[in-house]
């Protein structure tokens, strides 16, 4: 791994402080949040009950499950940071079109994107699920593994940036109090 795409502009001002406010739902790890896709039917339910530490990293398995009536497209096209075809650290690269790239995990400081490695072409990919373009059907779930870097702390809150393209607006969302095993 390079690395990870760490976003220092989201910085509170708040030493140790509080988060940044939240742009949508907000709900426990736990619990999940359900999010509903722009002005149609589309909702998906996201849930992280635990993340796991592996040396210096964190490993994360969101469950995403599809609401009545299923989703019209799979789970990266609702995860995505900016909704670029691309990576968090703003490179376009097409081929991360089902790639899960946008949940990161915030600290009052920092957002720590899913960590990243170089590929032969010189592109950064993520430590996440690559293909996650799978339609949905009602109550159909899948799971969406991440690893991102250690964030130093005994739970963590991931959170969906919401899309900085008016014309592509993503649904962002938040789950806090996620314990930290390992």
């Amino acid at each position: 791994p390079t690395g990870t795409s760490k976003d220092a502009d989201k910085d509170s001002g708040k030493s140790g402080g509080d988060l940044p406010k939240a742009e949508g739902p907000v709900a426990k790890g736990s619990e999940g949040v359900t999010v509903k896709r722009g002005g149609g039917d589309d909702k998906l339910t996201f849930v992280l009950k635990e993340v796991t530490r592996r040396g210096k990293y964190l490993v994360g398995e969101v469950k995403a499950t599809g609401g009545p009536g299923g989703t019209k497209t799979g789970p990266a096209d609702w995860l995505q940071p900016t909704q670029l075809a691309g990576s968090a650290r703003g490179e376009e690269d097409t081929k991360l079109l089902g790639a899960v790239t946008g949940l990161s995990l915030l600290t009052a400081q920092t957002r720590y994107y899913p960590v990243d490695y170089t590929t032969a072409q010189g592109a950064h990919h993520p430590l996440s699920e690559i293909t996650a373009d799978n339609k949905l059907g009602d109550g159909d779930a899948t799971t969406l593994t991440v690893v991102w870097p250690d964030t130093g702390q005994d739970t963590v809150t991931l959170d969906l940036e919401p899309s900085k393209r008016p014309t592509r607006p993503n649904n962002p969302f938040r789950l806090t109090d996620i314990p930290i095993k390992g």
